[in-house]
């Protein structure tokens, strides 16, 4: 099963979250990221966790897992971001899959965390007035809770 991984915190602990999140039962495929925040897209597939390419963007980002059953929707990420842009989240209702998607608005100063209407792909978060985290696995963030 995919997942999402995500860190926001305004105290940089990218070095430890990413050794954490090395040790997790899922391979890296995809990390975007700003100053303060770190999010991956997981999957079960092995891949070398010693080479993690992190993106790093101005202005947010999306990361999406998952797959969605509609043939007319080529580009899943490009349709969440547009119905967000559009503020038209009311269509995601509408969509047929297992997905789970966050979109991270750095100038609005937002996370948003979408989950398909059956919530097939978990999704666990730790949040304290410093720190949010999200995880496929409640392990994951026990190991983070200091």
């Amino acid at each position: 099963m995919p997942g999402i991984f995500g860190c926001f915190s305004p105290i940089q602990k990218h070095e430890k979250i990413i050794s954490l999140v090395k040790k997790i039962d899922y391979s890296i495929k995809e990390v975007k990221a700003t100053e303060l925040s770190l999010i991956w897209n997981l999957d079960l597939k092995t891949l070398d966790k010693n080479e993690i390419d992190i993106k790093y963007e101005k202005n947010g980002y999306i990361i999406f897992s998952g797959e969605i059953f509609d043939e007319n929707i080529s580009d899943p990420k490009r349709y969440i971001l547009e119905l967000y842009e559009n503020g038209d989240f009311e269509k995601l209702k509408d969509i047929n899959g297992s997905f789970i998607a966050a979109i991270y608005d750095e100038k609005n100063e937002k996370l948003i965390l979408i989950n398909d209407r059956f919530g097939s792909i978990k999704l666990f978060y730790y949040y304290d007035k410093n720190h949010l985290f999200f995880s496929p696995k409640v392990s994951t963030l026990m190991n983070l809770v200091e």
